[in-house]
């Protein structure tokens, strides 16, 4: 199996800058640092979502964390609910 590509940050951002640029085309971005198509619309797209979080405020950045934490606390409860359904079920069928 063939080993996976990996770039340099540095690269995969002078990459994506050029496509947002679009002085060249997305084929001539391609054929002049030998990428797929879509590994440079991937990261131009994730240039595009990221490139607001370096202006963004402290207190923005708190509420991002805030969420974020939000997210995980969420996740570990609908993981506990699993938890104690399939602990009831087994309890009361064992109990039988």
């Amino acid at each position: 199996m063939k080993a996976r590509k990996t770039y340099d940050p540095k690269f995969r951002a002078k990459v994506a800058l050029e496509a947002v640029r679009g002085k060249l085309t997305l084929g001539e971005i391609c054929k002049h640092y030998n990428i797929h198509h879509s590994v440079v619309i991937r990261w131009k797209n994730e240039l595009l979502e990221k490139l607001p979080l370096l202006f963004m405020k402290e207190a923005d950045s708190n509420l991002n964390e805030a969420i974020e934490k939000n997210e995980e606390l969420y996740k570990e409860i609908g993981k506990l609910q699993m938890e104690v359904k399939y602990l009831k079920k087994n309890f009361f069928t064992n109990i039988k």
